[in-house]
C-alpha cells in the first residue's frame, strides 16, 4: 500500500489531492438537475503539485470519446 505522504505517480512529497476520476467531469451544482452537487464526496489520492495539476493524455481521450458521442 502507498504511503498517504507521497504522490500515487512518483513517490514525491504530497501536497494536495487528486480527484479520481477528475472532478470535472461531473457537473457543478448549479449546473446539474434538481441543483444535486454531484462533485461532493469523490475519492481523492496524494498527489505533489505537479502530478495534480497536469491532465494526463487519459483525459483528454476520455472528453475526447464523450464529446463525440453525444
Amino acid at each position: 500500500m502507498a504511503n498517504l505522504d507521497t504522490c500515487y505517480a512518483c513517490d514525491s512529497p504530497a501536497t494536495t489531492r487528486e480527484h479520481v476520476p477528475p472532478q470535472g467531469l461531473f457537473p457543478k451544482a448549479k449546473d446539474s438537475l434538481a441543483g444535486v452537487d454531484l462533485r461532493r464526496n469523490l475519492i481523492t489520492v496524494p498527489s505533489c503539485a505537479a502530478h495534480n495539476l497536469e491532465k494526463s493524455r487519459d483525459d483528454v481521450y476520455f472528453e475526447w470519446v464523450i464529446c463525440c458521442n453525444l
